[in-house]
């Protein structure tokens, strides 16, 4: 008896060892198949990243392009509203000479412009301060730029 219950535990023993190889192969193929997966989501991810990575480069070019268009703009004004304000304060100091008197017609007060060309209506020419690119079709009058 002992003899028989030892070839059934052996073949029991066979038994087991056979459906732990096939679980175990099972399972090692289901994790590769994991992997496989995983490694699939990670490159796309990674290509993902790139693009995103391209887009925030682009918006951030853009952003700075705006900022520097935007600070243009700001000096632009900045030149305009100094060349409105210097235009009236010629204005005020002929129409003062004017009421004084003195120097009428002479350019006293114009720092040598004839008093014609400082007139409203009138042209001066326009100066453009360093740096600052001169945009045509821009003119200096005494009543600011047009």
């Amino acid at each position: 008896m002992c003899g028989d219950e030892e070839r059934e535990l052996h073949a029991a023993l066979e038994q087991l060892d056979a459906e732990a190889s096939s679980t175990s192969a099972e399972l090692s193929s289901r994790r590769e198949e994991d992997l496989a997966n995983a490694l699939g989501r990670v490159q796309g991810l990674v290509e993902r990243a790139r693009g995103l990575s391209g887009v925030l480069r682009e918006r951030g070019r853009a952003v700075a392009a705006a900022l520097d268009a935007a600070a243009d703009v700001d000096v632009v004004s900045t030149l305009e509203a100094e060349a409105a304000r210097l235009a009236s304060e010629l204005a005020a100091a002929d129409a003062e000479a004017a009421a004084s008197g003195g120097g009428a017609g002479t350019g006293a007060g114009t720092g040598g412009m004839d008093a014609e060309r400082a007139t409203p209506g009138h042209t001066a020419p326009a100066i453009a301060a360093p740096g600052v690119e001169k945009k045509p079709g821009r003119v200096l009058t005494a009543a600011g730029c047009l």
